[in-house]
């Protein structure tokens, strides 16, 4: 089950994780590591080379990721 907090309505819903897809991200967006080490890191999509993304997570550390490793996270206050 994954937890999805719906700021319209101010609440949280939980879903069956299958139910759920990430979106792929663009180069400048910013993402969140949803597999792997390094997951629940947030940072943002500098680039991509081919599968990978050239990642700057918060704590100032580059990292290429595969892709399919991200997902687009929404811009605050949008």
């Amino acid at each position: 089950m994954c937890a999805v907090f719906l700021p319209v309505e101010d609440r949280v819903v939980n879903l069956v994780c299958e139910e759920l897809e990430p979106v792929v991200p663009s180069r400048g967006d910013r993402v969140k590591v949803i597999i792997g080490e390094d997951r629940e890191a947030v940072g943002t999509l500098l680039s991509i080379d081919n599968q990978e993304g050239v990642v700057k997570l918060n704590k100032d550390e580059v990292k290429m990721l595969h892709l399919r490793f991200l997902c687009k996270m929404k811009a605050p206050n949008t």
